[in-house]
This record gives structure tokens, sequence and C-alpha cells, in this order.
């Protein structure tokens, strides 16, 4: 089984230039967990996750121990918040994330996702995006079609 055949063609994607609040409106209007950024030319030059927002949005244990306002006074953070909202996804996304061409095969792709430890590839062809590979379509397509062939332990 190819990426090809399994790969998410329902993608989202954003210019450089989309602002952090438009990336965030599309998580939730669409139940996102990634975007693809893209140029002009539907060619990948970054990642943002859910992953990234978290890490982005909320402060770290070490960053809450050097500014204990964080602690007391929940409107540090939305402010903080607020700092990011409108600068560019492009100061934030992951530059040069893995990508993957349609061709190889779904296992060894599976085998890129373990080593980097993510969740997401865009796929590409011909050096242009048209889909999407995550871990669930992964789990999908080579886990649980296989389920039939294993007995159940009663």
């Amino acid at each position: 089984m190819k990426v090809k055949d399994i790969l998410d063609k329902n993608t989202f994607t954003v210019y450089p230039d989309t602002s952090l609040r438009e990336v965030i409106k599309l998580f939730y209007e669409y139940n996102l967990t990634s975007i693809i950024i893209v140029n002009e030319h539907n060619e990948v030059i970054g990642m943002f996750t859910y992953s990234d927002l978290f890490r982005l949005l909320f402060p770290d244990y070490n960053e809450i121990r050097n500014h204990g306002e964080y602690l007391f006074d929940p409107q540090s953070i939305e402010l903080r918040n607020k700092i990011y909202l409108d600068r560019p996804v492009k100061h934030m996304m992951t530059r040069f994330p893995e990508i993957i061409d349609s061709e190889i095969p779904a296992i060894e792709a599976a085998a890129i996702m373990k080593s980097y430890r993510i969740k997401h590839l865009p796929v590409t062809e011909n050096g242009k995006l048209i889909g999407m590979l995550s871990i669930k379509n992964l789990f999908d397509n080579l886990i649980l079609e296989n389920l039939d062939n294993v007995s159940a332990i009663n």
C-alpha cells in the first residue's frame, strides 16, 4: 500500500502571512489539528499544529517559575496570547517540515513519523502538495484493516 492510497486529500492550507487568529479559527471551525503553510505555487514551506499552538500560548514550568504573575493573574496569560494573535503564522510555523512523496510505501511513512515523533506528514507529488497523511490514516489502513486476521482472545 502506498501513501497515495490512504492520504487525506481534504487538507487545509494557508499562506505564510495569514494571522495566527485566522489559523486558530480554522482549527476550531473545522476541528483541525494541523494546517500546512504553502507558497503561491502550492509548495509546502511550513506547518503549524495544535501542539505548536499549545506550546506557544501556554507557559512552560520554568517560565511559570520565573514569572509568578501567571499563577496569580490570569489576565497576564491573556495578554501574552493577544501578542501572538495578529502575527503572521510564518513567524511561528515549523519551517521545512518532513514531507513525503505520494509513491512511498505507507509502512515507510509510518517509520518516518515514528522516528521524528510527528503525527502529520504533508504529501507531495512533483513537489506540489496533494494531501496529508496522519497517524489516524495509518491506523485505519495499516492496522485496523488487519484486525479481522487476528483471532479474539477469550
